[in-house]
């Protein structure tokens, strides 16, 4: 059997629809398809309560709030809608109890009853009950009482520690008053020291502005300054300073060794002059020239040396002739020849007019 599209689509439809309401009921928190038992509870007030809201016994989570509307009859009372869930037996003796879980948490219906129930005893689909809204003492007290034994042992611990370190308290509170003394103490000293600084500090403070007034006033000199110090900076860094030092270093070190020669050169010029102060010791006359000036014997020896020496040149360069004989080894006595005789007058003539 072949299905047509348009069944196909009404069914997906009506799937969809189906789906879409159970959907919506689930996250209301009413299912359709369960066997759950729903009670309406009428309460005076439902501060805090909302749809979706768990319904607890002993604060298990047994069912949920589904509904809630005004009593048409009634409108001073509210009637909720409860599901519980299927297998949970509740006797019809049952109070519920508007109650709050936790600081940050909303209310929640707890159900509060004695005892257990079975068949015709328990709540069945359709039961009505009566519902307790819960006072702020009660509220506070449902929020403070999980904490109460905490705070017991905590100001049971106080106490104790108090007593135990009494006497550590009381040390404590003397160095505290004594360290407020030094306070007081160092906070006059203070006072006294700002009384006496503050003529200076008022004549600091002239002197600042004043400076600073300056300052200002030759704003226009100070500028012209650092400009021409970035112009001298610029000179010099163009100029190739540091070839120049150089070029420096290196004239002063052959400086350094002209004076080194320098030196050398006056050393033997000291020593010289030595020598020449000892040729010419006129004081003790003992130099050289001392004697000559001095002693007549010995000058008139120099004297004839000095004309000998002058007629043996002369002759020399005369009669080279007569000395080659020398070097030769071949002697050749002299004395011969007329124009020896006449050579040797004239000779003497020279030197009778030297003297």
């Amino acid at each position: 059997m072949k299905i047509s599209n348009e069944v196909k689509v009404g069914i997906l439809g009506t799937f969809s629809i189906f789906l879409l309401i159970w959907g919506y009921n689930f996250l209301k928190g009413n299912n359709i398809l369960s066997n759950d038992t729903v009670i309406t509870g009428r309460f005076t007030a439902v501060d805090g309560l909302a749809v979706g809201a768990p319904v607890t016994v002993n604060g298990l989570q047994v069912g949920a709030v589904t509904h809630m509307e005004l009593d048409q009859k009634n409108p001073k009372e509210v009637l909720v809608e409860m599901h519980l869930y299927n297998g949970v037996d509740v006797p019809k003796t049952v109070k519920p109890k508007l109650v709050t879980l936790s600081i940050m948490s909303g209310k929640a219906v707890s159900m509060e009853f004695e005892g257990s129930c079975s068949g015709a005893d328990c709540l069945q689909t359709g039961d009505e009950v009566r519902g307790e809204a819960g006072s702020m003492i009660d509220m506070a007290q449902e929020l403070i009482e999980p904490y109460m034994g905490r705070i017991d042992s905590l100001t049971q611990a106080f106490k104790e520690l108090a007593k135990s370190e009494e006497s550590g308290l009381k040390k404590s509170v003397h160095d505290v008053q004594a360290s407020i003394e030094n306070l007081k103490v160092i906070s006059q000293l203070l006072s006294v020291l700002l009384e006496r600084s503050t003529n200076s500090f008022v004549n600091t403070m002239s002197h600042m502005e004043s400076i600073t007034g300056n300052v200002k006033a030759n704003n226009d000199q100070i500028t012209a300054l650092m400009s021409n110090l970035a112009t001298l900076s610029d000179e010099l860094k163009s100029a190739k300073l540091s070839e120049t030092l150089g070029a420096t270093k290196n004239t002063v070190e052959e400086f350094g060794q002209l004076a080194e020669g320098m030196q050398g050169t006056l050393a033997e010029t000291n020593k010289l002059m030595a020598q020449l102060q000892e040729l010419t010791n006129f004081k003790d006359q003992e130099g050289l020239l001392s004697a000559l000036m001095h002693d007549k014997a010995l000058l008139q020896d120099v004297e004839k040396a000095i004309a000998e020496m002058s007629l043996l040149m002369e002759d020399i360069r005369r009669h080279p002739e007569r000395y080659r004989t020398v070097l030769s080894g071949k002697y050749k006595p002299y004395g011969m020849g007329k124009a020896y005789k006449k050579e040797q007058k004239l000779l003497e003539k020279e030197a009778k007019k030297n003297k």
